[in-house]
């Protein structure tokens, strides 16, 4: 039995602690992923689908017989009469007031696609709302970038720090060991000490930092991130596949819904034929020789075309050529400005690489500086200040170092981001 327990209790740890690790790990995918689920302002695109999947239902009814239900009551001037007499036969006279209820049905049957060109201009006009939406949660993507890449810089000071502290803490030993030996003064021991104090201020800094990108990071994600959790460094990965700006593909909406409203101002403009329908009770009905109340009805074909819709199709043409014109500008202008920035980050992305090889030469030789003033210090012909300023300058060129390498990783992805991908 206790075999058993233990089995099991092993295969949990198996399961779960790998689990845990994964969980713990952070990447700069997932927060993308998690940053867009959660932020508030993805729900309204929910809202646009639902408001469009309504407007477009109630559209469809267009394609619905149109009922109606009037009533009039009218008094006129004069009536229609016989201009003559017949003999033996006396024909009633029409009352002056007239009373009429009816239903009026209609059916279309070509409607010149009207209900179909209003649909596709609701669809075109909610893909650009859409695309806005993008346009916004796309910045959000920036600024998680910056967070990201704010935590991966802390996170590599902090290693650098503690080795410092490591590299310190040793020269501490080998002081206090020369103290005794009477072979250094008790003011080398307080000037080190005093050094690991300013190190250890640095990373408080640093934990405070890093705990405020990671407070701002689990509210955009709505994830609870902790200190303990690692963050691990994206790799870049070269594609020449392209996406696309969500400012392009709001471009192309907007041209596409221009195009649906040219559309429907050609489908205003064409003949509708439908049936109609009427059915009442009135005085008088058709008969005009019966002067009472009787009921009634009428139906057939109808034929329509709206010619005051062609006194006002040329200027909203117009409009909408105009304001094409409007948007195939913004979209030049967005291009050279993309590419502008696309420049300045290529050159960016060189800087970095050149000042990476040059930190490894610069760090090569403050090892070698460093060395001879170790074996300086140890022998007593190097002063603790002289060989702290040779440690914080070889502690400097390190931490250039971890910065150029994570610059140039962040410029990396954010010319990626930059080109939409």
């Amino acid at each position: 039995m206790i075999n058993d327990i233990k089995i099991w209790t092993l295969l949990l740890v198996i399961i779960f602690v790998p689990m845990l690790k994964a969980q713990d790990s952070i990447t700069l995918e997932n927060c993308y992923v998690l940053s867009r689920q959660n932020y508030p302002l993805l729900k309204q695109q929910r809202i646009l689908e639902t408001i469009k999947d309504y407007t477009i239902e109630n559209l469809s009814k267009g394609y619905l017989p149109n009922l109606s239900i009037n009533g009039q009551a009218s008094y006129q001037s004069d009536v229609t009469e016989l201009p003559f007499k017949l003999p033996n036969l006396s024909v009633p006279a029409l009352n002056k007031d007239q009373y009429k209820l009816y239903l009026e049905a209609y059916q279309p049957i070509l409607d010149g696609k009207m209900v179909k060109r209003q649909q596709n201009l609701v669809n075109a006009a909610t893909q650009v709302e859409i695309e806005k939406v993008e346009v916004e949660l796309y910045k959000l993507k920036e600024r998680i970038d910056q967070i990201f890449f704010g935590i991966l810089l802390m996170d590599a000071q902090k290693v650098q720090t503690q080795n410092l502290i490591k590299e310190v803490q040793n020269t501490l030993k080998k002081t206090n060991a020369a103290i005794t030996n009477g072979t250094a003064l008790p003011s080398s021991a307080s000037l080190i000490n005093a050094e690991i104090l300013k190190i250890n201020q640095r990373e408080i800094e640093l934990n405070a930092n890093r705990r405020a990108f990671i407070n701002v990071l689990s509210m955009l994600t709505k994830t609870a991130l902790s200190e303990a959790s690692i963050f691990v460094k994206p790799e870049y990965i070269t594609s020449n596949e392209v996406s696309g700006r969500p400012e392009l593909r709001l471009y192309q909406a907007q041209k596409s819904s221009f195009v649906a409203q040219d559309q429907l101002i050609s489908a205003k403009n064409s003949l509708k034929l439908g049936l109609f329908g009427q059915a009442g009770y009135g005085r008088p009905a058709f008969n005009f020789f019966n002067n009472q109340f009787d009921f009634y009805y009428i139906g057939g074909l109808k034929l329509t075309m709206n010619l005051s819709n062609l006194y006002t199709a040329k200027a909203e043409r117009a409009i909408l050529i105009t304001n094409q014109n409007s948007i195939d500008i913004q979209q030049e202008s967005f291009e050279l400005n993309n590419s502008l920035i696309l420049t300045q980050q290529e050159v960016e992305i060189n800087k970095f690489k050149e000042l990476i090889l040059t930190d490894k030469e610069i760090i090569d030789l403050r090892l070698k500086v460093i060395s001879v003033a170790e074996s300086q210090l140890n022998n007593g012909t190097l002063s603790t200040t002289d060989y702290i300023t040779n440690l914080n300058a070889l502690d400097q060129a390190e931490q250039n170092q971890a910065l150029h390498i994570l610059q140039l990783l962040q410029a990396q992805i954010n010319q990626q981001t930059t080109k939409g991908k």
